[in-house]
This record gives structure tokens, C-alpha cells and sequence, in this order.
């Protein structure tokens, strides 16, 4: 691709002495050009035009008579309805000079004035003579990268045909312009798109699952959601529109979550519990399906659950008419069967009608509700108290999370601070913890697989004999709430164009069906296929491993061992591939070792032990992901160095999700709080998702540890995308094409994650632009200042190998350093990997012990650690 700002600076020297006040109008665009004169005068507008032209034909590209019109029209113009000031100030396309021709014509993105670089397009508008209206305009190209002199002021070297002046008499020079309070447009030029004159073609892809449960259906639309907000939004329009049936499947439903938040009053209308009572009484048969959990590790009470939805029978099976309705049944059930195993029902699915179905990492519970704001205030217009109602009078409030000050937990939640976790958290003075998943939406025929999956465990429960529910299935076998093909989105928004194949984990205990791993092959698919890139969001990643003790569980998923081996074949190939990886800083819950949890039962083990997990899977040894890389770049029988461990970094890196809150005055307002303190936490990566290439994405339930992947314990499911639309993506510098839908939803996941708008950064997936200069460059500036503001959070500054305590309010920073808080993109750090090598072992142990995190938590908590085996909790 041409250089733009080299491209301007040989027009100036080869064609253009001076400036011209106006520009001379054309109908169409002027003859002469190229055969232009030389030593001719010209205008602002009519200069960028001409640098627009020239890049196009260095790249190679002869604009018909139409296109070359349209580009030179990007002179501003006005309906002759409405003052240049009254465009202006709407910031209609015609008065954006440059801009509007690079977006119109398919050339580049517009950019924001703060991402304005070298090269760029920017046209300006101000008010001059004492005027108070917009009533001067100007088009340059940026000379430099722009400069904020001060928060809101900006100073930029532009490029351009300026009015004459003393110091530069007649040319087209450079001079620095103070923006300050102008209102101006940028855009930046990438090149005429390949589907200029080629049409983008997906291959087929070719790492669908040969699956006992089902293969790839075609005939459905998909749309994919970052984080709660429209995931609920969208369900309570589903919702409230269906005629038949409605199936849920959840570990975790509260029915008092609200789905419609907008920052006003809540409305009783827009819960989870009224939507489904409406649609109950209307005559829709509701049947939803719950985990019924082990107390001792977490309060998700499904039998209240059950209680508030059906309304309680007596003896006789008379109705209690207060609350619930006939019309809804509920089933609770362990896949154990009641046995010691801590295994779960962790399917997250919603199905309607047969026809509309959601599947993703979210519950519909407390503190699931969260949008790209993650604000860490939980003001009670989007993060409301829960019910009281319905709760055992015999257990204390505390036991719930519930206390005067807040009215009750609900949406403000933060199972990591001991204060809230125990329920006396202040919204004011505590954070709430920010909550970041992944969820789909499927229109078509993949809904009836999760609907098929729906019947199967529904069926299987009934016949168990501690369950007793209606039949889904009649005596003849036919489907009484089966409806294919009801249409219920009556205003569909795309062709059913997007193949889907929908995966589970799942076996005898949670269905009459022999043990699946499906989801475990589509993780290993997408590895193998992967050309370029695999961008991965979990909740856990632990995976295979040599245990560094006789005591350690055997860890059979290989999805690391995979990633490892697909990171060798391109050093052994010499080719680029990148590996993103997004994790929690830590699993949910309270890491201090002086912490009890729910029924005075030590569950810091828990936290404690995923972390040494997770360390021993990417990074601690040679058998390790990271060691495996590393030791591939030192060769066989070499020792790993530094340097080796460094070099891993080109193509693998590993980061958190933070955020913060202070009283200062910020544009991004949702980090406001209301406390002098600085606050900050971790957002919780909740997701379950995989992405590789911009082709293919596999979103649902699975977590990457054998708990979900082994098929045998959790029951999982999970939806794969792949082919669909095309659209020209680039990867390594070179146009490749995608999936139109996957490649919008990581760039929009992106966007978010890394606060920024210039999607020329993060275009790419494969280039150090994107890989280094944005994400590690992110990543580590943010980490910086959370390190300097923060003191006490987890970190790889060797002074602050903290070991956890209760009594350290990690979450406060130094009020007299809140204001580098500004400096603060997006939400992505770096892992503390330093920090939990250092605070995961107590030097109180003898050294044997270190050897196994579950003898250290024998050694800290005493033999009565709670129900199950280590390998139940942490694998």
C-alpha cells in the first residue's frame, strides 16, 4: 500500500507551490489530471482530493469516471435546507471533507481525534471573527502522530494548502494547529479492499465434530453477545413472544434477576420471574431444569427457585395461587445421583418454541447482568438487591449474602472481599465485581438440537426415582411441544446462512446416553485448523501436565499440549502464529488462607488450588505449555533460558481483565465512584469461547479443565460457528478471507477489552501491530499504573509478593496517585504468574510439602476440608 504522507509530500514538491483561496467547482472530476500543470495553486480540499487520487494509483487502482467524481465531491456540501453551521453541528457526511470519500469508497475507517496518526485524513471546522457558529473549514494530512497537551487539547503538525503567511509565502507547507476546541473529523487510508474486484470465497471448513449427538446444521441465523446486557434484553423479547414452549437449563437461575436495566426505576414486569408467569398464564408450558448444588461450596438454592415458580402443592396437589404457576415445572438434580463426586448440571441454554435458542457462559442469575462499561459502582438503578422472599427463616442473613445496608445481595456481588462476600458490604465504600462473558443466539434449525438435548436429560431425570415431573415425551413417542419450523421473530434481520453444529459433555449420569466429548474434539479442532491465530476466553485453563507429585491428580484433557504443539509447528514451519489467551486473575471467591466460606467450611482451597493448576499447566516445567515452546526454541537437550522463556512471548501471551473506580473527573463516567479511595477489581472472565482465523468460533458452557471436557462429570454443551457470510479479512499483512460474523464479533470483543476505536490496530490479528504494539503494549501500560495506585494487588513487582491476608484491603489504592488512573485503556493487564508463584507457597511448610497445593491446604485448613477429593474441586 502506497504511503500516504510520502504520496502528499511528492505532489507538493512535483505539483503544488501555493494555496488558492476556495476551490474552483467541478461537476465531475477535471480533465487534466494527472496531466496537471506544475507550479499550480491550490486549495485544501482540492489538494487532499488530488493525494486521494495519486494513492489510489500507486495501488494500482484506475478509478472509473464515477469514482473519481465521487471522490472529489467529498467537498462539503449542504442540503439547501439547513446553514453550514447547522451541518456542521449535526456532523453530516457532507461536510466531512476526506473522510466521507475514504469511508464511501471503501478506502479506510474514520478514527477518532485522539488515534489521529501520520498519514491521516482529517478535516476541521472552528469559528472565526468572533462568530458563534461553525463558519471555517479546513482538509490536511497529519504530519505527525497528534499530541494531548493537556486533557480535552490537542496539538497536531498538518500537512496542507494553507493561507499564505509570512513565514511560509506561497507553498504547501507544514505548521502546528492547536485544536482546541475545534470540531474535527479523521479518517485513516488503508488501501482499496480486495472485494473491490474479487469477491471473498470460504473454503469449507473442515474441523467440524464427527458427533454421536449431531452434526452441522445450515439453515439458522446466529447473533453473539459480549457481556449480559442485550443477552437479556434480547431473551425478554424472546421470551414475552412465545406461543408453545419455553426450556431452560442452568446451573445457577435466580428469578428475581432483572432483564431490562436502563439505568431508571426497575420494573417489576422486566424479571425473569413476571416474564415467565405472563407467558405461563397465556398458556405457554415452561419446563426448566436446575443443578441442585452442594451448599457447603456455593448457595444457589434451587429448590427456592422451584418453590417461587411453581408455587408449593399440598398434600391433596391443591395450588398455592399467591405466586408461581401450574403451567411451570422445575426439576433439581445432581448428575452423582447423590454421590459424593462435586460434579454439576453447567448446561446455560434457553430454548423457545423450538425455533429461537440462547447458549453461551451465562446465567440468568445475580451479578451476570454487566455491560462494556463493567463499572465497579453497583448503583442500585442497574445492580438491585435481591428478594428476601422464599428464604430459610432458620439461617442467618449472612448466610445469603444479605444485609440492612443494601437491602440484600442481588446484583451487588463480589464473592472476593470478605466484607461483601459475608454481607456487610456498603455500595459506597465496596466494589462490586464486574462480570465478562460470551453468549450466543441461534434462529433455525440448531435451536431444536438444544431443545433435543432439552428432552433427552428431562426424560432421564423423570425416570430417576427422586424426580417427579411430567413427561415431555407421550406414550407413543411423539413430541407434544414440538413445533419445527414457528416462526416467532417475525422481522428476521439476515439470511439463515450460518452453519452450526451444536457439542456437548455429557454422559450416563446426566442422560441415557453413552459419554461424550465433543466439546473437548471442537477445542482440538479449531487448534489443528487454526492457520494464523486462536484467541481463547475461560473461565479455568487447566490442562495435561507431568504432575510434580505422586499425590497430584492425572489431568487428561491435552488442549494445552495441543496449543503447544500448534506454536511448534510454525517455529519448525517459520511462519507467524499468535495465541491470545484471557483469564481470570484469579477463580471466584476469597484467596486469604485466614478466610471460611459458607457453613464454616474452609473454600479458599478452591481458588488457591485452580491457581497452582493453572501455573503448572502454562508455565511451571518443561512439560508445561510454556515450557514445551520454550524448550522447542532451545533446542532438544538444551537447557531453557531466560531468553527462551522471553521468546515464547513472539507468539503466546496470557492476560487479566481489571478496572477501576474513583471520585475524579473522567469522560468515562461508568468509572466513576462515589469514595475518595480508588477502587479497583478484577473482571471476572466468566466466557467459554474459542476463535481462530476470523472463520471459525465455538461458544458455550465448557470450561478448559477435565471437569467440563472429560464428558464424564459436568454436564456441558456448546455451539460451533463456521462459514456463514464472507468478508475480506487480513491476516499477516495479507487479505484473507473470513467469516463475516466472526471476524465482527472479535473485533467488537477487541474494542472493548482493549478501549480502543482504531480498528486498523487490531485489524490484523497476526501483525505486531495488533499482537505487540497494541494488546502487549496495553496490557503492560495498564499494569503499571494498577501496580503504582494499587499496592496490594496481585503482581510481578517483586515488592509486592504479598502473601493474602483478610485484612488487606487489596481493592483500595492511594488516593494522591487516583489521577494516573487516567492513563488507564480498556481493561487488559498482564498475569500476575510472579505473584502466585511466591503467595501460593507458605514458607511456614517444610519443603515436601510444597510439592502438592492440596497438602499445603491439608496443612492450613486440617484434614476436614469440605466434601470430595482434590481432584473433584480443582480438575
Amino acid at each position: 500500500m502506497a504511503d500516504v504522507y510520502e504520496t502528499a509530500t511528492t505532489l507538493r514538491d512535483t505539483y503544488f507551490t501555493g494555496y488558492a483561496f476556495g476551490d474552483p467547482e467541478f461537476n465531475s472530476c477535471p480533465g487534466w489530471w494527472p496531466s496537471i500543470p506544475t507550479n499550480q495553486k491550490i486549495g485544501c480540499v482540492y489538494y487532499t482530493w488530488a493525494v486521494l487520487y495519486e494513492l489510489l494509483k500507486n495501488d494500482g487502482i484506475t478509478p472509473s469516471n464515477s469514482q473519481r467524481s465521487s471522490i472529489y465531491v467529498s467537498k462539503w456540501k449542504t442540503r439547501s435546507d439547513l446553514t453550514l453551521h447547522s451541518a456542521v453541528e449535526q456532523e453530516l457526511d457532507g461536510i466531512k471533507g476526506p473522510i466521507t470519500a475514504i469511508v464511501d469508497q471503501n478506502l479506510g475507517d474514520e478514527i477518532s481525534i485522539s488515534d489521529i496518526k501520520k498519514g491521516d485524513f482529517i478535516q476541521w471546522w472552528r469559528k472565526i471573527g468572533g462568530s458563534t457558529e461553525w463558519n471555517s473549514g479546513h482538509s490536511v494530512i497529519a504530519a505527525n502522530n497528534i499530541v494531548e497537551s493537556s486533557p480535552g487539547n490537542y496539538q497536531l503538525d498538518i500537512l496542507g494548502a494553507h493561507i499564505t503567511n509570512a513565514s511560509n509565502p506561497d507553498t504547501v507547507h507544514v505548521k502546528t494547529q492547536d485544536l482546541t476546541g475545534f470540531k474535527v473529523f479523521a479518517a485513516r487510508y488503508t488501501g482499496p479492499r480486495v472485494c473491490e474486484t474479487t469477491e471473498p470465497v470460504l473454503p469449507p471448513y473442515t474441523g467440524w465434530v464427527a458427533s454421536p449427538y449431531g452434526s452441522k446444521k445450515s439453515n439458522n441465523e446466529a447473533k453473539f453477545y459480549v457481556d449480559g446486557e442485550d443477552f437479556m434484553k434480547d431473551l425478554a423479547y424472546d421470551l414475552r413472544r412465545a406461543k408453545h414452549v419455553i426450556y431452560i437449563t442452568d446451573w445457577w437461575m435466580e428469578p428475581d434477576t432483572h432483564l431490562i436495566r436502563n439505568g431508571k426505576k426497575l420494573k417489576d414486569e422486566d424479571s425473569l420471574y413476571e416474564i415467565l408467569i405472563a407467558r405461563a398464564k397465556a398458556g405457554v408450558q415452561v419446563r426448566i431444569m436446575l443443578y441442585y448444588d452442594y451448599e457447603t461450596a456455593t448457595a444457589l438454592h434451587p429448590n427456592d427457585t422451584e418453590n417461587e415458580l411453581e408455587g408449593e402443592f399440598n398434600l391433596l396437589g391443591v395450588h398455592n395461587t399467591d405466586y408461581g404457576h401450574p403451567n411451570i415445572r422445575v426439576s433439581v438434580h445432581r448428575p452423582d445421583n447423590w454421590g459424593i463426586d462435586l460434579y454439576s448440571h453447567h448446561q446455560k441454554t434457553v430454548i423457545i418454541d423450538n425455533y429461537v435458542g440462547y447458549v453461551g457462559g451465562l446465567d440468568i442469575c445475580y451479578g451476570r447482568w454487566d455491560n462494556s462499561d463493567h463499572s465497579l459502582y453497583a448503583s442500585p438503578e442497574l445492580f438491585p438487591a435481591g428478594n428476601l422472599d422464599g428464604l430459610d427463616s432458620n439461617k442467618p442473613w449472612s448466610y445469603y449474602g444479605f444485609n440492612e445496608k443494601i437491602g440484600g445481595w442481588g446484583d451487588f456481588r463480589n464473592p472476593g472481599i470478605p466484607d461483601v462476600c459475608d454481607g456487610i458490604g456498603v455500595r459506597s465504600e465496596h466494589p462490586r465485581q464486574p462480570w465478562h462473558d460470551i453468549h450466543s443466539r441461534i434462529v433455525g434449525e440448531s435451536a431444536v438440537d438444544l431443545a433435543n438435548n432439552f428432552r433427552e436429560r428431562w426424560e432421564f431425570q423423570r425416570d430417576t426415582d427422586w424426580v417427579n415431573e411430567d413427561a415431555l415425551v407421550n406414550t407413543d413417542g411423539n413430541l407434544p411441544f414440538d413445533f419445527p419450523g414457528v416462526t416467532i421473530w417475525e422481522n428476521r434481520t439476515g439470511p439463515h446462512n450460518t452453519p452450526i453444529q451444536i457439542l456437548r459433555s455429557i454422559d450416563a449420569k446426566t442422560a441415557d446416553v453413552p459419554t461424550e466429548t465433543d466439546i473437548m474434539q471442537g477445542y482440538r479442532n479449531i487448534i489443528d485448523e487454526a492457520e494464523h491465530y486462536l484467541y481463547i476466553e475461560n473461565q479455568f485453563f487447566i490442562s495435561n501436565f507431568e504432575p510434580s507429585s505422586t499425590t497430584d491428580p492425572i489431568i487428561v484433557n491435552d488442549i494445552a499440549t495441543k496449543i503447544a504443539e500448534r506454536v511448534i509447528r510454525a517455529i519448525d514451519e517459520g511462519k507467524k502464529f499468535k495465541v491470545y489467551i484471557v483469564v481470570p486473575v484469579h477463580s471466584e471467591g476469597i484467596i486469604s488462607s485466614d478466610t471460611k466460606g459458607i457453613n464454616n467450611y474452609h473454600t479458599d482451597f478452591v481458588v488457591q488450588g485452580t491457581i497452582r493448576r493453572q501455573l503448572e499447566t502454562v508455565y511451571r516445567g518443561s512439560d508445561s505449555m510454556i515450557g514445551k515452546i520454550a524448550q522447542r526454541l532451545a533446542g532438544t537437550g538444551n537447557t531453557i533460558t531466560q531468553a527462551h522463556l522471553d521468546g515464547v512471548g513472539d507468539y503466546l501471551r496470557i492476560y487479566n481483565l481489571r478496572t477501576y473506580g474513583a471520585d475524579i473527573h473522567s469522560t468515562n463516567h461508568s468509572r466513576y465512584f462515589p469514595n475518595v479511595t480508588p477502587m479497583t477489581n478484577q473482571v471476572y472472565v466468566h466466557s467459554k469461547m474459542m476463535i481462530a482465523d476470523d472463520r471459525v468460533a465455538l461458544i458455550g458452557s465448557a470450561n478448559i479443565n477435565d471437569r467440563s471436557l472429560l464428558g464424564d462429570r459436568d454436564s456441558e454443551i456448546a455451539a460451533m460457528f463456521a462459514e456463514g457470510e464472507p468478508c475480506w479479512g487480513v491476516m499477516n499483512g495479507e487479505y484473507y478471507p473470513c467469516s463475516k460474523k466472526v471476524r465482527e464479533f472479535r473485533i467488537k470483543i477487541w474494542k472493548e477489552l482493549l478501549g480502543e476505536n482504531d480498528v486498523d490496530n487490531i485489524s490484523d490479528p497476526v501483525s505486531e501491530t495488533c499482537f505487540t504494539e497494541t494488546w502487549k503494549k496495553i496490557a503492560d501500560d495498564n499494569t503499571a499504573i494498577y501496580e503504582d495506585v494499587f499496592p496490594d494487588i496481585a503482581s510481578n513487582k517483586p515488592a509486592q509478593y504479598t502473601p493474602r491476608s483478610r485484612n488487606i484491603q487489596y481493592w483500595r489504592g492511594e488516593h494522591a496517585k487516583k489521577s494516573q488512573l487516567f492513563g488507564i485503556r480498556g481493561f487488559v493487564t498482564n498475569y500476575p504468574w510472579q505473584h502466585w508463584l511466591k503467595d501460593m507457597v507458605p514458607t511456614v511448610l517444610p519443603t515436601y510439602v510444597l510439592e502438592s497445593t492440596y497438602d499445603i491446604l491439608i496443612a492450613m485448613n486440617g484434614p476436614n476440608i469440605g466434601v470430595g477429593s482434590e481432584e473433584d474441586w480443582l480438575v
